[in-house]
C-alpha cells in the first residue's frame, strides 16, 4: 500500500511539474511579446489570454512582429475586402498581410475579421512569414504541409491547442509567435 501510494504521489508531483513549466513557458512568452509591442492589451489592460483571438487582430499581431505598422499605414483606405470598412482599426493590417501574400480572406471577396482565428491559419501564416510557405506547400499544402512543417520547426511548442481547425486561445496565439 505504501509502495502504491508513493508512487501516485511521484506521479502527482511529475504532472504538476509539467503543467508548471508550460505555464511559466507561456507566461515568457507573453511577457516578451508585450515587451515588443507585438501583444497589446485592451483598453482595460487586459491580454485576455483565456479567450480566442479574430482574424483581425491576428493581422494585427503578424504585422507587428514584422514591424512593419509603419509601412501598414499606406494601405489604409484600400477597400480589398466586401467586409473589411475602409475606416476599421484593423484595414491597414489585412491589407498588408494580403499585399504581402502572407494572409487571404475567404476566396469570395471576404476577410471575416470577426471570425476566431484557428491554429491552421496560424501555423501557414507564421510559416510564410519566415519563409517557409513555399515548402509547406510543397509538402502537403493547406492544412497538412503546413502542419507538419510547423512541427518540425517546433511551432507547436509549450502550445496548449488540440483541435488545428477550431479557435484557438490567444496565450496559445502568443506561445506559437513566440516559438517562431
Amino acid at each position: 500500500m505504501k509502495k502504491l501510494i508513493s508512487m501516485l504521489l511521484i506521479l502527482f508531483v511529475l504532472m504538476n511539474t509539467a503543467v508548471f513549466a508550460q505555464e511559466t513557458d507561456q507566461s515568457k512568452a507573453v511577457f516578451e511579446l508585450q515587451s515588443l509591442g507585438i501583444l497589446r492589451a485592451d483598453e482595460n489592460g487586459d491580454l485576455n489570454l483565456d479567450k480566442e483571438m479574430t482574424r483581425a487582430e491576428f493581422a494585427a499581431v503578424v504585422v507587428r512582429l514584422l514591424n512593419m505598422e509603419l509601412v501598414a499605414d499606406s494601405v489604409k483606405g484600400e477597400r480589398i475586402f466586401t467586409d473589411v470598412p475602409a475606416d476599421a482599426w484593423y484595414t491597414s493590417y489585412v491589407n498588408l498581410l494580403y499585399h504581402f501574400d502572407i494572409m487571404h480572406g475567404d476566396g469570395e471577396g471576404a476577410f471575416r475579421p470577426d471570425d476566431n482565428v484557428t491554429q491552421n491559419e496560424v501555423v501557414k501564416v507564421l510559416l510564410c512569414c519566415i519563409g517557409y510557405g513555399t515548402v509547406a506547400y510543397q509538402q502537403g499544402g493547406y492544412p497538412n504541409g503546413y502542419i507538419a512543417m510547423g512541427s518540425s520547426l517546433g511551432l507547436y511548442k509549450n502550445v496548449n491547442a488540440s483541435a488545428s481547425s477550431g479557435a484557438i486561445l490567444r496565450s496559445d496565439v502568443a506561445q506559437m509567435v513566440y516559438n517562431t
